[in-house]
């Protein structure tokens, strides 16, 4: 979704537009701003370096975890896309890889989440909101939040939607997430890998048993093991979690001396 968005700036949240993200709302005569990019380096706010200390005015006395009011400067964003036709029946996902610092997202009206971690990913799951043909995506950044007081360090302050935005789907059992961890033994010649990888059942689709499986390659791209590391479970609606060993003798070590082993 990177590209130009409509876009309204306020200079508090008493002054942005309260419903923009209904369905109905008419932004045609919004700016429109480039997406991932900062407001303050597009003709909005100011950038601000500070280092010690709290970066809004001094005359505004506040505590934590509260977040300034007479200067808090919010950004509304909205643009429309489209599904494409092989992705029906998969969940679809939204994934904002960088917002600065809080924001609120709607899809056709309906509110969808909240997420504070400025440079941090946040992914929501968008389906059950979806209609055939053109979708509105509303976004509500907010310059200043309760996260902001976690942020007194020495950098530039800036504000929106700073990173990619894009969608994806998958199948309704795909793995969710994996992790791979090598243990060497005392002697750092012998290594264990371990493969721990978390399966997804969305809205308990498949109702079985499954098969997880997993094969280490060598710089040849053969493999090294005679079978892959396999396990069966059953799969819940929850979803099930996975956990393979498998032993490689004397394996290659990367070092910092020789970065590029295998190229």
């Amino acid at each position: 979704l990177n590209g130009m968005w409509k876009f309204h700036f306020s200079k508090n949240p008493d002054q942005r537009i309260k419903e923009f993200y209904k369905k109905d709302y008419d932004s045609e005569s919004w700016d429109v701003i480039h997406v991932p990019g900062h407001w303050q380096l597009q003709g909005y706010d100011y950038p601000q370096y500070t280092n010690v200390r709290y970066p809004w005015e001094e005359t505004e006395f506040i505590r934590p975890p509260y977040a300034p009011t007479k200067y808090n400067p919010v950004g509304q964003y909205i643009r429309t896309f489209t599904i494409p036709e092989n992705w029906k029946d998969m969940p679809v996902y939204i994934s904002f890889q960088g917002v600065e610092s809080a924001f609120f997202v709607w899809i056709n009206g309906d509110f969808v989440g909240y997420s504070e971690d400025s440079f941090t990913p946040a992914e929501f799951d968008i389906t059950p909101y979806l209609v055939e043909g053109e979708n509105k995506i509303a976004v509500e950044v907010y310059r200043w939040s309760d996260a902001s007081w976690l942020e007194d360090q020495d950098f530039w302050r800036f504000s929106g939607i700073f990173r990619d935005v894009y969608l994806y789907a998958t199948p309704p059992v795909h793995i969710q997430d994996y992790f791979v961890q090598t243990d060497f033994d005392h002697k750092y010649q012998d290594a264990q890998i371990i493969v721990k990888a978390k399966i997804t059942n969305y809205q308990n689709a498949f109702d079985g048993e499954i098969i997880f499986q997993a094969q280490l390659f060598d710089k040849n791209g053969e493999p090294v093991f005679s079978e892959p590391l396999c396990q069966k479970k059953s799969l819940t609606e929850e979803g099930v979690d996975f956990q393979l060993n498998g032993f490689v003798p004397k394996p290659m070590k990367w070092s910092a001396e020789c970065p590029n082993l295998y190229t």
